[in-house]
């Protein structure tokens, strides 16, 4: 949790970001010594010092009982950056050290996303309105954001495009960390690309929501795709701004429910982050709490279950009701990262999978043999100009069952007809008994 706390209700102690900051939800606090001397401060240490103190002053009870630590969140896509540059490589979120077993799961010499030129054109997408496709289900992708990208035309975007983003949401994220340590979370756009110019790295998880929003471009062409930028390019997912993202979509699905207006409804929601709690339990936890608003809505949230190698609990992929997602290898078989448990719910392809990936004309890397003169060069191993990248992790796995359960309420949803007209009916019954068929219907 670093130095950061997160404390839920009473008024906001920030002024002067009017009425973007909403106060019915909680606010993430920096811890400051009092001192002038500069000191370490563990959060986790300082907060159970405060419930030690509050047990005997009934004053601070009220107050220290509304304080909790802020979790870090991490993406689960599996990254390594070696030679010619630095490594990059997190234990914490991408498994374990580059050897042996998941050393297997590094390619080229970069490791992962490999740059890839993919010969076939965009899926086929039906066209709106009886008898093609009366209502498309929509699956929020909350992660790294959106880039453009030859396959979706965004952000000069038709309203019955297959990407669209939430621009009100997003800016109730840059408000609400004008205030914090930066960088904010400023627009939905995947950025930026490159951590540390001087050494020439590719940010950890830049183009980890496009390779999402390609994989359900590929698996669930009739759906859309509702993009949310809460990830930062390396990964990290402050607990603050995930929780606001959440919460504005229960606040959407509740609007869409109560004006029967079908266009603003979500569907599925999709996790590709997640971290291990320090109690090893999320009960009562804000968090827990989003997660049930919304499946009590009849909206599927699903979540990569983890890229450790463990069985330790990993949130939200553990919490009740939702649909936790490891991953596979292309041969069927379990992929060697993958956390596993009997929380884990669903397995599904999570290894050496190809998406679309932003159309960077060049990566920090120079090819290690550029015969530019003749007129020839090695495979670069950072040049995504032909939009595409090969990856592993079960971020990927989580939206191949996203694009699944989008299909499944297209195609047997209500009337059962493939043209999503029972998606008509966006009651919050009609959603829920919706969303336990599909559950029910899949393996």
């Amino acid at each position: 949790g670093g130095t950061r706390t997160a404390l839920a209700g009473g008024p906001d102690p920030r002024p002067g970001l009017g009425d973007l900051v909403r106060r019915d939800v909680e606010r993430a606090l920096v811890l400051t010594p009092s001192g002038d001397r500069p000191v370490s401060v563990d959060a986790w240490v300082a907060l159970q010092s405060l419930r030690t103190a509050a047990h005997a002053n009934t004053a601070m009870a009220g107050l220290v009982g509304g304080v909790r630590l802020e979790h870090l969140l991490f993406g689960c896509g599996l990254v390594m950056w070696g030679a010619p540059g630095p490594i990059e490589w997190s234990g914490g979120t991408e498994g374990g050290a580059p050897v042996g077993g998941l050393g297997t799961y590094l390619r080229s010499c970069t490791g992962g996303p490999v740059p890839l030129r993919v010969l076939v054109p965009p899926p086929r997408r039906r066209s709106p309105g009886l008898p093609s496709v009366a209502r498309r289900p929509v699956v929020a992708v909350v992660d790294t954001g959106l880039a453009a990208h030859d396959w979706w035309t965004w952000p000069d975007a038709d309203p019955d495009d297959f990407v669209s983003d939430a621009p009100e949401l997003q800016a109730e994220l840059a408000a609400a960390g004008a205030e914090l340590p930066p960088p904010a979370i400023d627009g939905v756009h995947d950025r930026p690309w490159i951590a540390r110019p001087l050494a020439g790295v590719l940010n950890t998880h830049y183009g980890h929501g496009t390779f999402i929003t390609g994989i359900i471009r590929q698996l669930a062409p009739d759906a859309r795709v509702l993009g949310v930028r809460v990830m930062h390019a390396d990964g990290v997912v402050h607990e603050h701004d995930l929780l606001l993202a959440l919460r504005g979509l229960v606040r959407r699905v509740r609007a869409a429910q109560a004006e029967d207006d079908p266009a603003a409804m979500v569907d599925v929601v999709t996790l590709s982050l997640g971290y291990y709690d320090e109690e090893d339990t999320a009960a009562g936890s804000p968090l827990a709490a989003v997660v049930d608003e919304l499946a009590n809505l009849g909206v599927t949230v699903v979540a990569a279950a983890g890229n450790d190698a463990t069985g330790r609990a990993f949130l939200p992929a553990a919490m009740p009701g939702v649909e936790s997602v490891g991953a596979l290898n292309p041969n069927g078989s379990k992929a060697l990262f993958s956390n596993d448990g009997t929380w884990v719910r669903r397995w599904r392809p999570g290894a050496a999978v190809i998406s679309t990936f932003p159309q960077l004309t060049q990566g920090p890397y120079p090819p290690m043999v550029d015969l530019t003169e003749l007129g020839r060069q090695v495979l670069d191993p950072d040049d995504f100009t032909g939009g595409f990248a090969m990856w592993h992790g079960t971020s990927f796995a989580a939206p191949v069952f996203a694009a699944e359960v989008a299909n499944e309420l297209l195609d047997g949803a209500g009337d059962g007809d493939g043209t999503g007209a029972g998606l008509a009916d966006v009651s919050t019954s009609a959603a829920t008994h919706r969303a336990k068929t599909v559950l029910a219907t899949l393996t």
